[in-house]
């Protein structure tokens, strides 16, 4: 008999480890994250091991994609720009067990404003967040409508 743990086992251990642990080691993506903990607005909290946030997806080997399907995950969002994704492919782009979608975040195309005002460059992390939920609203609302149906 073998003593080696089956990799779907090895998934479903480290979910059931982790399930109350913000960040999720990965060997190729270094911030992925379960959004689950956090306080409402009711003041309940978001369930762990629901949602989580990644970055560069097209690095990860063939563990980290054993780990998060322990977390049973059923679609992945790509955020990034077309030439982003050219330049390095999502390794859930073509898989059969993932509803891949690809929504880039843009900024609006706002016809009505005011053309001679150039909002200056985001410096900061918070303000560029600031700026794609104050310019970005068309692509946010398709990434919920994603998230909810």
């Amino acid at each position: 008999m073998s003593s080696a743990i089956p990799p779907t086992f090895t998934a479903r251990l480290h979910q059931s480890a982790a399930m109350h642990t913000r960040l999720v080691p990965l060997e190729g993506a270094g911030n992925v994250r379960d959004l689950g903990g956090y306080q409402t607005h009711d003041g309940r909290r978001t369930r762990w091991g629901i949602l989580l946030r990644a970055d560069a997806l097209h690095a990860l080997s063939a563990a980290d994609r054993e780990c998060l399907l322990g977390y049973r995950i059923g679609t992945v969002i790509d955020l990034r720009q077309d030439d982003e994704i050219g330049r390095a492919p999502s390794v859930f782009a073509n898989a059969a067990f993932v509803s891949y979608q690809h929504i880039p975040i843009r900024e609006d195309d706002v016809a009505d404003s005011d053309s001679r005002y150039i909002a200056p460059a985001p410096q900061t992390l918070t303000e560029y967040y600031r700026h794609v939920v104050d310019c970005c609203k068309l692509s946010l609302r398709a990434v919920f409508d994603a998230l909810t149906t």
